[in-house]
């Protein structure tokens, strides 16, 4: 079973502060996916996107057996965008399209994140997914991944 542990509030600020010591300590203990929402309760310093991106990828290159979960949303993107947009992106950092940040709202279109970061190995989607939404969800998915594929054949 895989486990992802989920890095809210003060543990994200540590992650973009450059304290790494608790993703070694939740390794150690078995978590090989961490999702970083630097969302709520962060304090993100635009003049210090560079440096964020910097620390992002030091840890990324750090633990390369951690597969490193970003919450892309209009607070964080500049953040991952300076990560994502510019190779090498590691293997083991991939992107989460989440609006909502915890409050349940569903996305009403579905970016493919393969068309904005070329050298993005893989990503998804989060936010609102329920029951009464997972049909209407997996409908955008699909839409994307054929609008993809048509995309590859036409060689645009």
């Amino acid at each position: 079973m895989k486990v992802a542990g989920h890095l809210c509030g003060d543990r994200s600020q540590q992650f973009l502060d450059g304290d790494f010591s608790f993703i070694e300590e939740v390794y150690l203990m078995g978590i090989d996916r961490i999702q970083i929402n630097a969302t709520k309760d962060v304090n993100i310093n635009l003049n210090h996107t560079s440096i964020y991106q910097a620390r992002i990828i030091k840890c990324a290159s750090q633990f390369p057996s951690i597969e490193f979960i970003l919450q892309y949303n209009e607070k964080t993107r500049l953040i991952w965008d300076g990560v994502l947009l510019h190779p090498p992106v590691l293997d083991n950092i991939v992107a989460l399209v989440d609006a909502s940040c915890g409050t349940g709202k569903m996305l009403t279109e579905l970016p493919d994140l393969r068309t904005v970061f070329p050298h993005l190995t893989s990503f998804g989607y989060a936010g609102g997914i329920g029951p009464d939404s997972i049909d209407e969800v997996l409908q955008m998915v699909s839409r994307v991944l054929s609008s993809q594929e048509e995309t590859s054949k036409t060689g645009q």
